[in-house]
């Protein structure tokens, strides 16, 4: 059952991720064909689809990894004899986790510092400074579980890796 509802979370992050992103193909068009016409251009473009890409990226990125669908590279592990891939892929793991959840960590403190002092992002709208460290909180700490995951239940991130030895 907590799986299946962790499975949901992530389908439904990456959902949303994707619906940001369509939403973004307009406000590209538009600010593009104002500019180039030269008959207006839309002030708030460029920085709303900043936001949204970086949203995105972090709301996607626990579903990609969870479907073995990231870029990751073999080069190592091919190279190491079979019986230490095992060992190099849970070191790779233990460092990830680390690096993720420490980046979710490092999200958190930023949103409660910039929420506790008020600051906020000016660039061509304004919106509260913590959000954008906010955003980084789901995408890495989930990346930062999808990695014990695979240390811990054994899985390897490697599995249908079509170029891998």
């Amino acid at each position: 059952m907590l799986k299946a509802a962790y499975l949901k979370l992530l389908y439904a992050l990456f959902a949303l991720a994707a619906l940001f992103i369509v939403a973004s193909v307009p406000i590209i068009i538009a600010n593009a064909m104002g500019r180039t016409t030269g008959a207006y251009g839309l002030l708030w473009g460029d920085a709303t689809v900043a936001y949204i890409l970086q949203f995105s990226t972090m709301l996607a990125a626990p579903w990609i990894l969870h479907e073995h669908n990231h870029i990751f590279t073999t080069a190592v592990r091919s190279m190491l004899p079979q019986r230490y891939r095992r060992l190099h892929e849970d070191l790779v793991y233990i460092l990830c986790a680390v690096l993720c959840l420490g980046m979710a960590a490092f999200g958190a403190w930023g949103a409660w510092n910039a929420f506790a002092t008020g600051a906020t992002d000016i660039r061509s709208i304004t919106i509260p400074g913590w959000i954008l460290y906010a955003s980084l909180v789901p995408g890495f700490g989930l990346m930062g579980v999808e990695f014990l995951v695979f240390l811990f239940a054994r899985q390897s991130m490697f599995s249908g890796d079509r170029v891998s030895v």
